[in-house]
């Protein structure tokens, strides 16, 4: 059975439904929300309170919690750790870079366990989870259980095939005008400006 069949196949399907009154908490995957724009669009920079603002529509919003790891894998993400903080948004670095694999560990657990722990407390109607990661597939199952939504949001080249095909509210934030080009940083300032970034 393929990845599409199984999906159309499975039984867990989002069971509540939108409203005005919800109240939205959004998780951010920045290494893969970021990565996911320099796939699709070179380099550039994310406008993180206009795409909050965009995704939250006339909804309720609760508070936004962003996901990186540390080492050399989140220091690239830095600057946008800083804007993230400075429209209120709280850094989660216990994920760390595993050099063998070239890539960020622990941080979709981290995600996982911090938006079940706010759905099972009730401090969210919504999650939406800007990341195409396929792990979070599970999540969807947990949330229905506690009678909540679960929304992904992401840009079209780093959506996985369960995500995709999945049961998810799924947006694709590629046309949004929330994406500025800027020049990258050099590895001395990238060092420079991380050290106080994960506090």
């Amino acid at each position: 059975m393929d990845i599409e069949e199984r999906f159309r196949t499975k039984a867990c399907v989002q069971n509540v439904q939108p409203s005005t009154v919800d109240r939205v908490w959004f998780f951010v995957d920045l290494g893969n929300i970021e990565k996911g724009a320099n796939i699709s669009y070179a380099r550039w920079r994310i406008d993180y309170e206009r795409l909050l603002s965009y995704l939250l529509d006339d909804r309720t919003y609760a508070g936004c919690t962003a996901f990186v790891a540390r080492g050399p894998y989140g220091e690239e993400y830095s600057e946008s750790c800083r804007r993230l903080k400075a429209i209120g948004a709280e850094i989660d670095s216990r994920g760390y870079y595993d050099e063998a694999r070239d890539c960020q560990k622990g941080v979709d657990t981290s995600l996982s366990l911090a938006a079940y722990k706010m759905a099972v407390k009730d401090k969210l109607d919504v999650a939406i989870v800007l990341s195409g990661d396929g792990d979070f597939v599970p999540l969807l199952d947990y949330f229905n259980e506690e009678g909540k939504r679960l929304e992904i949001a992401s840009f079209s080249g780093s959506v996985s095939k369960e995500i995709r095909y999945g049961p998810f509210d799924l947006t694709y934030i590629d046309s949004f005008p929330i994406l500025e080009s800027v020049p990258r940083f050099d590895e001395d300032q990238i060092s420079a400006q991380s050290r106080d970034v994960y506090a």
